[in-house]
């Protein structure tokens, strides 16, 4: 009888862990964020089904961008509106871990 190996159903943060080769895609969209100039606003979607390995792109794409942007890496701020029952609640949530996110 064969060995039975589990893998955890964590994300990935490091890219020692990319078993899909994902990198050739992070180092791609890490570079979309990082060709952003002047101060329009831009947003940048990663939508696919659950359990499609979302957290993981956003995890390798946060340490690309913390490896490869120099003294000033974009900011990075992780926000779960689903973590939020109102609309109120929602709102002064995101606007106190933003406040957090700029003091650093």
């Amino acid at each position: 009888m064969t060995a039975l190996h589990l893998l955890p159903d964590a994300p990935i943060s490091s890219p020692h862990f990319d078993r899909l080769d994902r990198m050739p895609f992070v180092r791609s969209f890490a570079e979309a964020i990082r060709a952003v100039k002047g101060t329009d606003s831009v947003v940048l979607a990663l939508a696919g089904p659950w359990g499609s390995g979302k957290s993981s792109l956003l995890n390798l794409i946060a340490g690309e961008l913390e490896r490869t942007s120099g003294e000033h890496p974009p900011l990075v701020m992780r926000f779960n509106p689903w973590w939020f029952s109102g609309t109120g609640q929602l709102v002064a949530a995101f606007l106190q871990q933003l406040a957090a996110a700029l003091s650093r």
